[in-house]
C-alpha cells in the first residue's frame, strides 16, 4: 500500500518532472517540481503558478482535497472535469447500452462546440446532454458525479424542459440542438 499519492511520491517521478521556467514577472529562471502549485520568485518575489501544474487526479481522486487543498475544489468543479466524471457515471449505469452513451458523448462534443453563442452554463448544458440518456437514473448519476446543488437543479429543469417535446430553456435548446447536430 502506498504512503503518498503515486502521482506525488518522488520514487516515481521522470527527470522531466523537475523543470525550468521562467517568471512571467521579472524573467529569472525558477526551478519546479511537477507537484508545485505556486512558488515565490527569489528574485522579484511575487508569486508564480506552476506553468505546468496539472491537478487532472482531482476530477476522480476521493483524496484529491487532502493533497490538493483549495485547488483541487476549483478543479473538480471545472465543466470539463464535471463531464468526466458524468461519463464514467453513465457508463457505469448504463453498461449494456454503449449506444446510448455513445449518443449522450457525442451530443454532449456538439455543445462544446456551439456553447459559445449560446452564454448559458457549460456545465449545465455538458450534464443535460449526458443525462438525457440516462433518463430516470440522472438523479443517482448525478449525485455520484457529485454535481453542486444548483447545477443539479438546473440540469433537472432542463431535463423536463426536454421531455415536454418543445424545449424553451435556453440551455435546453441547446441541448436539443447539439442531439440534432449530432445524428
Amino acid at each position: 500500500m502506498f504512503t503518498r499519492c503515486p502521482g506525488q511520491d518522488r520514487r516515481f517521478w521522470k527527470p522531466s518532472d523537475v523543470y525550468d521556467a521562467p517568471c512571467p514577472h521579472c524573467g529569472e529562471s525558477m526551478e519546479f517540481f511537477r507537484d508545485d502549485i505556486t512558488l515565490k520568485c527569489p528574485s522579484c518575489k511575487k508569486p508564480v503558478v506552476n506553468p505546468r501544474f496539472d491537478p487532472g487526479c482531482a476530477a476522480w481522486c476521493k483524496y484529491a482535497v487532502e493533497c490538493l487543498g483549495q485547488v483541487a475544489q476549483t478543479y473538480r468543479h471545472q465543466p470539463s472535469a464535471v463531464r468526466d466524471r458524468l461519463e464514467v457515471e453513465l457508463r457505469r449505469t448504463l453498461p449494456n447500452e454503449p449506444e446510448r452513451v455513445a449518443q449522450g458523448v457525442k451530443a454532449c462534443r456538439q455543445a462544446q462546440e456551439i456553447l459559445d453563442e449560446a452564454g448559458v452554463d457549460a456545465m449545465v448544458v455538458m450534464a443535460a446532454c449526458l443525462l438525457l440518456q440516462a433518463g430516470p437514473a440522472a438523479g443517482s448519476i448525478m449525485e455520484r458525479a457529485e454535481l453542486p446543488k444548483g447545477v443539479v437543479e438546473e440540469v433537472r429543469l432542463v431535463l423536463e424542459d426536454l421531455e415536454s417535446g418543445t424545449p424553451r430553456l435556453p440551455a435546453a435548446v441547446l441541448v436539443a440542438r447539439a442531439y440534432a447536430l449530432s445524428a
